[in-house]
């Protein structure tokens, strides 16, 4: 879509320049959408960045490794303080806080799946689509603005 609103630009400039007619100026909203085209194409390229980038597995095994032993070991450092009735609430509340920090991880580190809790990437594609098509349509019917602007 970007490619055929960069054409249709291109080609329009070339059709003013074969008709001898003195060069135009670039409206406002020309320049508007220039600057978006090129703020969504940066952030189409940091977008695959993220994505094709490999999570590397070393740390999330240590933090798992780290996580195991600190669970296992917590209660026997804290029996001899508390009483078993406390402890062991204690230890299993701490120990889902470090087990849900470590899904959190794992999550963050892929955005960009097809789960439920991923970015909803389907959606911001076709609203970005619609967008670009009635950019596209509006500036092949050299129609400035929207009414609704």
């Amino acid at each position: 879509v970007i490619d055929t609103l960069r054409a249709d630009f291109a080609d329009e400039a070339r059709e003013q320049q074969a008709t001898a007619a003195p060069a135009p100026r670039l409206g406002l909203w020309e320049i508007a959408v220039d600057e978006q085209l090129k703020a969504l194409v940066d952030a189409l390229g940091g977008s695959e960045r993220i994505a094709r980038t490999p999570m590397p597995r070393g740390p999330h095994a240590m933090l798992r490794v780290f996580s195991a032993v600190w669970i296992f070991t917590f209660p026997l450092a804290i029996s001899d303080e508390y009483p078993w009735f406390v402890a062991v609430p204690v230890c299993a509340v701490l120990a889902l806080i470090l087990l849900k920090a470590d899904d959190m991880a794992i999550r963050l580190g892929e955005p960009f799946g097809s789960g439920r809790h991923d970015l909803p990437l389907e959606g911001v594609c076709a609203t970005c689509e619609v967008v670009l098509l009635e950019i596209a349509t509006r500036a092949s019917a050299k129609d400035p603005l929207p009414s609704t602007w």
